[in-house]
């Protein structure tokens, strides 16, 4: 399907991770239209242990609804799939962050940073340390907010 590599592209879904969300769709798809209505998306959520009103069901459906037929293609699927792949992601980093914001100012400062890397076996130089926090401080505070925590990962993982 030439969407699938597309897709698999821009969320960052491998082939195999499309087939299982096929399958998955496709469970939910109970009466097997190739959408999934309101009705379909409640019994899923209870079936997760959830217990959405109605007005929430219809939000979870209008967010990923591009056509506007009030129903959930795979595409769209995809879509809903992908937001909260990304949500599972940021409270990963969220939870990353706390680890090193041991005052839990919402920010960290040199001397976490400096200890959360010894925790972590880095022994990097004091000045090493200040260009870290430096190179993404884009307040000039001299601390790193969650933003800017982002940021150093991303920059990390690039080098």
């Amino acid at each position: 399907n030439e969407y699938k590599s597309y897709l698999r592209m821009s969320n960052n879904f491998s082939e195999g991770d499309i087939n299982e969300l096929k399958e998955a769709f496709l469970i939910f798809d109970k009466d097997n239209n190739g959408y999934i209505d309101i009705n379909e998306l409640e019994q899923v959520m209870q079936g997760l242990g959830h217990r959405p009103s109605e007005e929430e069901l219809k939000d979870m459906i209008h967010a990923v609804d591009k056509d506007d037929n009030g129903t959930i293609d795979f595409e769209e699927f995809l879509t809903m799939m992908a937001s909260h792949k990304n949500d599972q992601a940021e409270a990963e980093i969220r939870e990353a962050f706390n680890v090193f914001d041991t005052n839990r100012d919402g920010k960290i400062d040199f001397e976490e940073l400096k200890q959360a890397l010894i925790k972590l076996g880095e022994s990097l130089s004091d000045d090493k340390i200040r260009e870290m926090i430096t190179s993404v401080d884009k307040d000039g505070d001299g601390e790193v907010d969650f933003e800017e925590f982002c940021q150093l990962l991303d920059s990390e993982s690039d080098s």
